[in-house]
C-alpha cells in the first residue's frame, strides 16, 4: 500500500471513504486497513445513477438520430406522422434525463449542507434532499418510458402500414 499523503478532513463529504484513507491514493476507497476490500455503496450508488442518467439520454437522443436519418423513407412509406411523435416522445425523453441531473446536483447540495455544522436543521436539509433525488427519480423513469412509448408508437404505426392492403 502506499503511504498516506494527507488525510482526509471530513469522511462524510469524500464519497464515504475512511478518515484513515489518504485523499489521493491507487487504492480504492473501499479497501479497508486490514487489507479485506469492502463495498463502498455511496459510491456505488453514484456510479449506477450516472449510469443511468447516461443511459436514458442516449437511448432517446440516439433514437432520435436514428429516426432523422431515415425520415425520407418514412415520408414515402407515410409513417412520417407517427415517426414525428415519436421524436417528439423522444426529445422530452432526453429533456427528462437532462433534468435528472438538475435534481441530482440539488439532492447533493443539500446533503453537503446537512452536514455543516452552522445548519441549525440538518434534518430539513436531509428531507429537500430525499425529495430532489425522488424527483430526479421521476425523470429518470419518465424518460425510459417515453422512450418506451416512442418505439412502440412507431413499430405500431409501421405494422399497421405493412398489414393495410
Amino acid at each position: 500500500c502506499p503511504a498516506p499523503v494527507q488525510p482526509r478532513k471530513s469522511p462524510s463529504r469524500s464519497s464515504g471513504c475512511s478518515p484513515t484513507k489518504p485523499a489521493i491514493s491507487p487504492v480504492p476507497c473501499s479497501t479497508l486497513r486490514a487489507g479485506v476490500e469492502m463495498a463502498d455503496y455511496r459510491e456505488i450508488s453514484q456510479q449506477y445513477a450516472q449510469g443511468g442518467i447516461k443511459a436514458c439520454i442516449l437511448i432517446n437522443s440516439g433514437a432520435s438520430v436514428a429516426i432523422l436519418s431515415q425520415m425520407q423513407d418514412l415520408m414515402v412509406m407515410g409513417l412520417s406522422k407517427p415517426a414525428s411523435i415519436s421524436i417528439f416522445l423522444w426529445v422530452i425523453g432526453i429533456f427528462l434525463g437532462s433534468m435528472t441531473w438538475y435534481f441530482g446536483f440539488c439532492s447533493t447540495r443539500h446533503v453537503d449542507r446537512s452536514e455543516d455544522k452552522s445548519i441549525g436543521r440538518p434534518d430539513l436539509e436531509i428531507q429537500f434532499s430525499n425529495k430532489y433525488m425522488m424527483a430526479g427519480l421521476r425523470c429518470m423513469l419518465g424518460s425510459y418510458v417515453l422512450f418506451l412509448v416512442g418505439a412502440l408508437v412507431l413499430c405500431g404505426c409501421t405494422y399497421f402500414a405493412e398489414m393495410a392492403p
